[in-house]
């Protein structure tokens, strides 16, 4: 009988801690927790051989648990809980500026009342005027119903929604709101079933999600990036990093009556350090990246595929380290493939391995080797048909059937570092998942700002602390805890960009702000302001005077263009030598009526990429400028847009289309991104405060 391919998968569920004021701003752990966290490990009831672990980061358990509790609830929900008929105008502006954010393709077309919205909204001045009660009553509705995940669709009185498909009552509306509530509750019914039935096992993550090499010590991004600038002063707080890892097993024992075997470190962020932290902490098995086993040892490919020992002082770890390859065709390229062609090449791609493997060792080998398909449990999804159900019965089904592989869980598989193929550990270069370093959370302007900002009060602290009692103590450490989560720092800088992205840096300076206040210092003045702000406005040349050229896209033309700005697109960013493959240039303007944008390009633009130009204020306007022509992301293309495309891309957009006249909104921010759609990530140029 031929010995099988063992592949371990973990899930990661990760939500940062949203309340800010006794509410949380953001709704995604709600959304999340309705489509995702509920459904997904249901799924395995129908797949009885399939094993799988789930990772949860506790700031997410403790803010589901306020949900069931009743305790906090978010922004969206409140407004959504309103009687449509009791909308005031501040009510209204809210929700059209935050009830389309989701995926366009799955969440919003295949319903017709939600997109008949969505295009009527896309003039938000003309929606307020004229959106009927029974508008704003059936946007409250489905906003909060098409997020609903595959199983809990089924839901008898909630299926009955989805065909009725507008109309609804505030009855209905408010069954809605309640199901999700109790969708929240079963969430951890539904995990200690699974676990109970042995087909899944649930580790952690420290418990804010920082990256723990950074906390421990800036001056460790150097070992993968030896010329970055640390902020002032660095940051050194390794009793911070060990707090996060035992706050996490704790509280995790008070969630689920046992302790975590296993930790995923925030992004797969390790070091020396803090491996012997979570090793200190009575841990067994930790999970990190590939790029990290070849960034310190340059052993083979193949080696990757059987744990390995790590050795501390302080205790011993079976470290999995994670098949970037496989893990990211799941997480960024299966959602626009057919789901049963996914499913083969996933397992083609594993009987290669498992030959590979046999090659090299013989079968023999099978018995210690293990693949790590490590990767995001819940944004993913969003991007699949019918939150990728169908690939993933294909996936559970072809791997419950071929003799050849077998899942596995982690915690199952931990002796197997002991094996004759790999040299126990001692050392391993410190970095994350991606690209094998922290450039993400590390060393660009905007990061060095906010970590020398938390760095500059975690100082202070340590002076005043010993005069101070022990529950304020305790009040502050824990605002720390939450301000070096990794989030706030991965919206900093040009890689990332969503429609709420300024709310993150909202979050951070609140909770720095605050914690100055409890240590009776007014905070200093830089705390006001947003940093990304602060940061980008050097790499911005403002207009001289109005201009009102022809829209024609030709280059030679630029005398129209004369007191135009000028935005500098190679602005020092790690990122940038992708954007200037394409973008070579850009200049605008204004008028009274219009916002006017020429962006040169330095060849055509190819059929898999697009420019992304993405507007943050009032209405979010996102335009896609593709091969052969330009569409909207997430509303209509505003009346009276003018495009023109020829050897330069030239926009005239309305100004009422980006700044709403009935709110005080002086800051227009710019974004420009290439986007290729085959990538892990966008590659976007700065941001600008343009006007």
């Amino acid at each position: 009988m031929s010995t099988p391919l063992k592949i371990a998968f973990l899930w990661h569920q990760h939500q940062p801690y949203y309340k800010l004021n006794s509410e949380y701003i953001l709704p995604w752990v709600r959304f999340h927790g309705i489509k995702d966290y509920l459904d997904i490990p249901q799924l395995l009831h129908e797949f009885p051989k399939i094993k799988q672990t789930i990772n949860l980061v506790p700031s997410l358990l403790m803010q589901l648990d306020e949900y069931v509790d009743k305790k906090v609830t978010d922004k969206i929900y409140r407004l959504s809980q309103i009687r449509a008929s009791e909308l005031t105008e501040s009510d209204k502006i809210d929700i059209l500026g935050s009830f389309f954010i989701c995926n366009q393709e799955n969440l919003i077309n295949p319903f017709p009342r939600f997109k008949e919205l969505q295009e009527r909204a896309s003039d938000k001045n003309s929606a307020l005027l004229n959106f009927s009660v029974q508008d704003w009553l059936d946007l409250q509705v489905l906003y909060n119903l098409t997020w609903l995940g595959q199983y809990s669709r089924r839901e008898p009185s909630i299926y009955r929604l989805f065909i009725k498909g507008s109309l609804f009552t505030e009855y209905e509306k408010q069954h809605l709101l309640n199901f999700h509530l109790i969708i929240l509750k079963n969430i951890f019914s539904e995990l200690e079933l699974l676990v109970a039935l042995g087909q899944t096992d649930l580790s952690v993550s420290p418990f804010f999600h920082p990256i723990l090499p950074l906390l421990i010590d800036s001056r460790s991004v150097h070992e993968a990036l030896p010329n970055v600038e640390l902020p002032e002063p660095p940051f050194a707080f390794p009793e911070d990093a060990a707090l996060h890892i035992k706050r996490a097993k704790d509280y995790f024992l008070t969630r689920f009556s046992f302790y975590p075997s296993g930790m995923w470190p925030s992004e797969g962020s390790i070091s020396d350090k803090s491996l012997e932290l979570i090793a200190a902490t009575g841990f067994k098995w930790i999970a990190s990246d590939e790029d990290i086993l070849y960034n310190t040892s340059n052993l083979g490919s193949l080696l990757k595929y059987f744990p390995h020992r790590f050795n501390t002082e302080k205790g011993n770890l079976t470290i999995f380290f994670r098949d970037h390859y496989l893990s990211d065709r799941i997480g960024f390229v299966y959602s626009n493939w057919n789901p049963n062609d996914a499913s083969n090449d996933f397992c083609h791609y594993l009987e290669n391995i498992r030959r590979d493997i046999i090659n090299n060792w013989g079968e023999e080998a099978l018995n210690y080797a293990v693949v790590p398909i490590i990767l995001d449990g819940e944004n993913c999804w969003e991007f699949y048909p019918d939150n990728g159900i169908h690939f993933l019965k294909s996936l559970y089904h072809n791997l419950s059937n071929n003799p050849l592989i077998e899942t596995v869980l982690m915690s199952d598989v931990t002796k197997l570092a002991d094996n004759p193929y790999c040299k126990p550990m001692n050392h391993i270069r410190a970095g994350s998942w991606i690209n094998g370093d922290f450039s993400i959370w590390a060393g660009k302007p905007e990061d060095i700002a906010a970590w020398s900002m938390l760095s500059k009060v975690r100082n202070l602290f340590e002076e005043k602390k010993m005069e101070m009692d022990l529950s304020l103590k305790n009040e502050i450490m824990n605002l720390f805890l939450i301000a070096e989560g990794s989030d706030w720092f991965w919206w900093y800088g040009d890689e990332h960009w969503a429609p709420n992205k300024d709310d993150f840096d909202v979050m951070f300076r609140t909770h720095i702000r605050n914690i100055y206040k409890l240590l009776n210092i007014d905070p200093p003045d830089d705390t006001n302001y947003p940093i990304g702000r602060l940061i980008t406005d050097e790499y911005i040349q403002k207009p001289r005077n109005q201009i009102s050229p022809k829209i024609n896209g030709k280059s030679s033309e630029l005398n129209y263009w004369k007191g135009a700005g000028s935005l500098n697109l190679n602005a020092g960013m790690s990122s940038m030598h992708r954007t200037g493959e394409l973008l070579s240039s850009a200049i605008f303007g204004f008028d009274d009526s219009y916002f006017y944008l020429k962006l040169s390009i330095s060849r055509d633009i190819c059929e898999n990429e697009s420019i992304d130009i993405c507007f943050e204020t009032t209405n979010n306007l996102i335009l896609k400028i593709l091969q052969n022509g330009i569409e909207s992301q997430y509303q209509a293309i505003p009346k009276g847009l003018i495009f023109a495309k020829d050897e330069c891309i030239d926009l005239a957009i309305p100004i009422i289309a980006l700044k709403d006249n009935s709110l005080v909104n002086p800051l227009i921010k710019l974004k420009i991104y290439t986007n290729q759609k085959d990538s892990t990530f966008n590659y976007p140029s700065n941001e600008w405060y343009i006007l």
